[in-house]
């Protein structure tokens, strides 16, 4: 039962969002599986659409029937059709164990050498079929994203994930059958699948059960090592939190972010449904849409070991605290007062630049040094804090780069930059700290290579303009007005 979205929906949070799922391979084998929506997604109704795919026109006639006669709250429907990388004609290969019909043919090798599958396997009969993509499905029905994809087609998944391109570009979540093993004649194997997703900004976060088979000549096996992997279920996650040097995703807003959350819960990762709950609180809680501390408190602390010490107090909880409600602190004051001034050491000029870090080093360097220059060679340089933004990099780097320029100018200059100004790598900030940093700094030193991106969406554009050629008049200014 996911724990998350259970919470969510009580208090309204979800409401305002909808997910949409495709079950591809969509027949139900009712002696073995439960109905989609009685597997967590109900909790997202009505907000919730499902397309399910499947090549047996009566079981999607079925299914249909049965969700009618149900009179479900959500939108539900069946397509009788055969999703393939292409729109062709296709031969369909029907096994004595419908489920296992593909349209790939059962591997003769496979069913000579293993025992627990092959009865199922056993080709039965051939049926010519016609195929389509998901992308051509989606531009027909103007569907514009699908948040989650179940694929289970017997060895088909990357030709139907191939004919899914466009579409795969709103998808956050896969739960993808793959083979270890060739089931069937020259189909692409879990290694395959998965170097596909990659490319395509997916991340494996775990297997579902493994199954194994056992070989038709041999009469032993080892407890360690029970036959051959055959498949199993790959679950993916568009990992929207790590950050990296390609592009991001565009999928990277706080409504999606939200829907990864309730996905992740749903199938059973409430450590990632958590992880993200708690970034979004952090970036955008000053938006009570995002804001989600309190929610995520009332859910730790249904388990007695981490409630009894309150879960205020948790690591977890330590960059959203300030939005919590006192009662998650049990005797522990609730921290309101922010603590930038004691990290950032703001003094009595307090200055910000936002460097472009993707720059060559040698060019970044150089245009530091001119800043740094100006700051150490000024009379009140130890009444300043220098903050430097280092969003688009690693903080490891951006030290380096800073102690590099640090000793050209004492090699060259003979500055010591230990005298002033104090400066501090910004690392990363939520929006409430941003908003209690912006006005305690006199000025932003415009840099010819500047973090655009960051300081439009940090609202940075707000904070006074300092052209490098006029810092010492403009410090003057401040000192006046002191």
């Amino acid at each position: 039962m996911p724990i998350f979205v259970d919470n969510l929906k009580k208090n309204g949070k979800i409401d305002d969002i909808h997910l949409t799922i495709a079950i591809v391979g969509s027949r139900k084998l009712e002696q073995f599986e439960e109905e989609y929506i009685n597997q967590g997604w109900g909790l997202m109704s009505p907000n919730l659409t499902i397309y399910g795919f499947d090549a047996d026109q009566d079981a999607c006639k079925k299914m249909n029937t049965k969700l009618q006669e149900q009179q479900i709250s959500h939108q539900e429907k069946h397509i009788p059709l055969a999703l393939w990388d292409s729109v062709e004609t296709a031969t369909l290969h029907i096994t004595k164990f419908p489920a296992c019909s593909s349209l790939y043919p059962p591997s003769q090798s496979y069913i000579d050498r293993f025992i627990g599958n092959s009865p199922l396997m056993e080709l039965a009969s051939t049926q010519e079929i016609q195929t389509t993509t998901l992308d051509d499905f989606c531009h027909s029905e103007e569907i514009s994203e699908i948040d989650f994809i179940q694929i289970d087609t017997q060895g088909a998944e990357l030709k139907i994930l191939e004919g899914a391109k466009e579409i795969l570009k709103s998808v956050l979540s896969l739960n993808v059958e793959v083979e270890f093993t060739s089931l069937y004649e020259n189909q692409p194997l879990f290694g395959d699948v998965d170097l596909y997703l990659r490319k395509k900004g997916f991340t494996l976060f775990d297997f579902g059960t493994l199954y194994r088979d056992s070989r038709r000549r041999s009469s032993i096996c080892s407890q360690e090592h029970p036959g051959q992997l055959i498949w199993t279920d790959a679950f993916y996650f568009q990992d929207l939190i790590q950050k990296s040097s390609a592009q991001e995703s565009c999928n990277k807003t706080p409504e999606k972010l939200l829907k990864l959350a309730c996905i992740a819960d749903i199938l059973k990762f409430p450590d990632v449904a958590m992880e993200t709950l708690e970034w979004l609180t952090w970036k955008y809680g000053d938006n009570p849409k995002y804001n989600f501390a309190n929610n995520i408190a009332e859910v730790l602390s249904q388990f007695h070991n981490l409630a009894k010490e309150g879960v205020g107090a948790l690591p977890a909880m330590e960059r959203i605290k300030g939005y919590l409600n006192s009662k998650y602190f049990l005797n522990q004051p609730v921290v309101k007062e922010d603590e930038l001034h004691s990290r950032l050491k703001f003094r009595q000029f307090n200055l910000i630049i936002f460097p472009d870090w993707t720059q060559a080093e040698e060019t970044m360097g150089l245009e530091l040094q001119k800043v740094i220059k100006n700051l150490v060679t000024h009379p009140d340089r130890a009444k300043m804090t220098l903050l430097v933004d280092n969003s688009n990099i690693i903080a490891e780097d951006a030290d380096l780069i800073l102690s590099s320029v640090a000793m050209n100018l004492l090699m060259e200059e003979e500055l010591e930059v230990d005298e002033g100004p104090e400066i501090i790598l910004l690392g990363e900030l939520s929006q409430i700290q941003w908003s209690a940093l912006i006005p305690q700094l006199q000025g932003r030193i415009k840099l010819e290579h500047e973090n655009g991106e960051a300081i439009a969406q940090l609202k940075a554009e707000n904070i006074p303009v300092i052209e490098l050629n006029n810092l010492s008049e403009k410090i003057h200014s401040f000192q006046t007005k002191e």
